[in-house]
This record gives structure tokens, C-alpha cells and sequence, in this order.
């Protein structure tokens, strides 16, 4: 007798599963959602450790991976496993940035999150990517935000 195996595979990063990971933390009055994925890498020396340990440890604590969300009243950075499970949100009014600043490359945007509690974010966004059909506009209008608007 066989056994039969089971594979599971991990979940498509998309567009409803970008949503569906969101909808627990909006609130009824946040009407509108621009959400965006990227991923911020380990400080290099954590990297450089991680390599000489073992290959996995440099895989797994790489990098670390984000779906940026920006609503009509809050900005929300979720954190995602690498298949894409929720581990945690931050969730961030205006007042609890003290700086938001977006660099840009040919093919990536980096979104530089500085709180007035002292914790930094630098989030590498590609502009396009192919699963995640409004990844690129939704860009955009986080970043038009941020560049249209002053925090004192």
C-alpha cells in the first residue's frame, strides 16, 4: 500500500489576498485602502553571520516582508511570513510619524517610515509585480500622499 502525500502549497500573493489580510483591521470608517507589498532586509552583518551559520538561518532572517496599507484615516504596515500568514500589524496614525520619505529607482521605491517613538522602517516596493495587479497605481497615490503632505 502507498501512502499518498500531501502538498501544500503556499497561498498567491494577489490583489483579494492583500485585502482579506487588511479587512480584520479596518475600521468601519476607512473607506479606502492603497496597499502595497515590500520586504526590508537584515542590517548586512546580520546577514553575514546568517550565511556563515547555515543557509536556511540566511534564507529565513534575511528579509523581512510587509504589506504597506495607507486608508483614508491611518497607515498600516503588516508584517507577513513568507507565505504571506499575518504576524503582527502596526498600525500608525499621523501623529506617530515624525518622517516619511520615498526614494526611487528604475525598478523599485523605498519607503523610508521614521516614528516619533525612534523605530525606523525602510521598505523596498516594486513598482510592478505581475500577481498584484494595483501594486504600481497604489504606489503611486501612497506616495503622492506623503510627498503632498507636511508633518510638523
Amino acid at each position: 500500500m502507498r501512502k499518498e502525500e500531501v502538498i501544500t502549497m503556499s497561498p498567491r500573493l494577489d490583489d483579494e489576498l492583500i485585502v482579506s489580510l487588511f479587512k480584520k483591521y479596518l475600521n468601519p470608517d476607512e473607506t479606502k485602502l492603497y496597499y502595497v507589498y515590500g520586504e526590508q532586509e537584515s542590517p548586512g552583518w546580520l546577514q553575514a553571520l546568517a550565511i556563515f551559520v547555515t543557509y536556511l538561518f540566511a534564507f529565513a532572517f534575511s528579509k523581512k516582508r510587509y504589506l504597506v496599507g495607507l486608508t483614508d484615516r491611518r497607515l498600516l504596515v503588516l508584517e507577513v511570513s513568507s507565505s504571506y500568514e499575518d504576524r503582527g500589524i502596526l498600525p500608525l496614525t499621523l501623529a506617530d510619524l515624525k518622517d516619511v520619505r520615498v526614494e526611487d529607482s528604475p525598478k523599485e521605491k523605498k519607503i523610508h517610515l521614521n516614528l516619533v517613538a525612534g523605530r525606523r522602517y525602510e521598505i523596498k516596493v516594486k513598482k510592478e509585480l505581475p500577481t498584484v495587479k494595483k501594486q504600481g497605481e497604489n504606489l503611486e497615490k501612497i506616495e503622492r500622499y506623503f510627498r503632498d503632505f507636511v508633518i510638523d
